[in-house]
């Protein structure tokens, strides 16, 4: 909280690289919350499971999905305010948001990559990442998107809003959408 009141004092003063290294800091913390409940889960999960099953649903559907909502909108906004750095820094605001695109294209392909194959058993319930992606790309898309002249940007958000809905209904249906 400390640091989100601190990002936000910062961004109203328009002290713009140290509100974004604040906001990369919320972002990083929020990552190790994400962490030490998998790791609390896994040392406590049977007994939660045997003793106190709904408290560990509630840890599964509040908790984690809470903090990884949580994790993934200011990781948005972190790029975001990536964006804003380098356009202040002489990088042209197009270039800039590429730049915040591409970064965003790689976090989603590394999450997928390290959900599914990585550490799924830690990241099981965890569903709340694409859907926080999914709406801040469609808000992107409808604001800033033209059809008759779509820009680079445009082009990559819907391809990647594209991405993260196939990722999302990968996770849903892991075995596919096959008859029982």
């Amino acid at each position: 909280m400390l640091l989100n009141i601190t990002w936000l004092l910062l961004w109203n003063q328009k002290l713009m690289i140290p509100a974004l290294i604040c906001l990369a800091l919320i972002v990083f913390t929020s990552y190790l919350l994400i962490f030490f409940s998998c790791v609390g889960l896994q040392a406590h999960g049977a007994w939660l499971k045997q003793n106190h099953p709904t408290d560990l649903c509630c840890i599964y559907v509040l908790v984690q999905n809470g903090i990884a909502t949580y994790a993934t909108w200011t990781t948005i906004a972190t790029l975001l305010n990536l964006t804003v750095v380098l356009d202040i820094n002489s990088m042209s605001p197009t270039n800039a948001a590429t730049v915040s695109l591409c970064l965003l294209l790689l976090e989603v392909i590394v999450w997928f990559v390290l959900e599914n194959f990585v550490i799924e058993k830690h990241v099981h319930y965890i569903m709340t990442v694409y859907p926080v992606i999914i709406f801040a790309l469609s808000g992107s898309l409808s604001k800033h998107y033209d059809a008759a002249d779509p820009g680079r940007n445009a082009v990559f958000s819907a391809v990647l809003l594209v991405m993260a809905c196939v990722f999302f209904l990968t996770r849903l249906f892991p075995g596919g959408l096959e008859t029982p």
